[in-house]
């Protein structure tokens, strides 16, 4: 996976327990705007980084037309969501 530390813009779901369920997200390309829609989320992970309290969310996607597995991170702290690996 290409690590790429990019701000996003994720459209999630949380429960009523507060759990947090990213649905779909959009990434800036030098053609513009795509939207990937997240077909699967394979692992869930709370982590202590820098400090900060960050959600891991390894996902699969599918981009082009091609399944991939991605890495997308929410740090609590912040209210910010990354797409780390991809």
């Amino acid at each position: 996976m290409k690590v790429l530390s990019q701000n996003i813009e994720v459209i999630c779901h949380f429960d009523k327990v507060g759990k947090i369920k990213p649905i779909r997200f959009k990434i800036e390309e030098d053609s513009g705007c795509k939207v990937i829609k997240i077909e699967k989320i394979i692992t869930t992970d709370l982590q202590k980084q820098c400090g900060n309290r960050v959600y891991v969310f390894t996902c699969m996607v599918v981009i082009d037309g091609i399944q991939k597995i991605c890495e997308i991170k929410y740090i609590i702290e912040d209210c910010r969501w990354l797409l780390f690996k991809i």
